[in-house]
C-alpha cells in the first residue's frame, strides 16, 4: 500500500515538474513588422505587466492561422534590442546610438511597457536628478515632469 502511495504522489509531482518545464520551454512564434522571431513564453514574461504579459495571459490575443504566429505592427530593427534584453538583460551599445535613436527605442520599450535601460553615461532625455544615471525607468521624463 505504501509503494503504491509513494508511486501515485510521485506520478502527480513527476507530472506537475513535466508540465512546469514544458510551460518554460513553449515556444512563441511573432512577426513584427513582416519579421518572424522566435523566443520562449518564459522569455517574454520576465517582467510582469507588460505587453507580453497581457498578450499571453490574456485569452483574448491568439496567434495568426498561418506560421507567422502573434503578429505586432513595430519596427522589427528595434524589436531586437527588446528581445535582447528580454532574453539576458543585454543592453544596446549605448555609445553606436545617437540621441534620436535612443528616443525610438526608449518609445518601444515604452509600448511593450518593458523598463528602459537607462544609458550608463546617463538618460538623454532625463534630468539626473529623476534617473540618477543608473535607474531602470518606464515612461519619458521632460524638463517640465516633477
Amino acid at each position: 500500500m505504501c509503494k503504491t502511495l509513494f508511486n501515485d504522489e510521485f506520478k502527480i509531482k513527476r507530472s506537475d515538474l513535466e508540465a512546469k518545464i514544458n510551460q518554460c520551454q513553449k515556444i512563441v512564434s511573432l512577426n513584427v513588422g513582416g519579421t518572424h522571431f522566435e523566443t520562449t513564453e518564459r522569455t517574454l514574461l520576465k517582467e510582469k505587466e507588460t505587453f507580453f504579459w497581457a498578450m499571453l495571459h490574456s485569452g483574448e490575443w491568439k496567434p495568426d492561422d498561418k506560421d507567422d504566429g502573434y503578429f505586432i505592427d513595430r519596427s522589427p530593427q528595434l524589436f531586437s534590442h527588446i528581445l535582447d534584453y528580454l532574453r539576458d538583460t543585454k543592453v544596446p551599445d549605448w555609445e553606436q546610438l545617437s540621441p534620436d535613436a535612443i528616443k525610438e527605442l526608449q518609445t518601444e520599450f515604452d509600448f511593450y511597457q518593458v523598463p528602459f535601460p537607462v544609458p550608463p553615461t546617463g538618460c538623454y532625455f532625463c534630468p539626473a536628478e529623476k534617473c540618477g544615471r543608473t535607474r531602470r525607468h518606464k515612461g519619458n521624463w521632460n524638463a517640465s515632469q516633477s
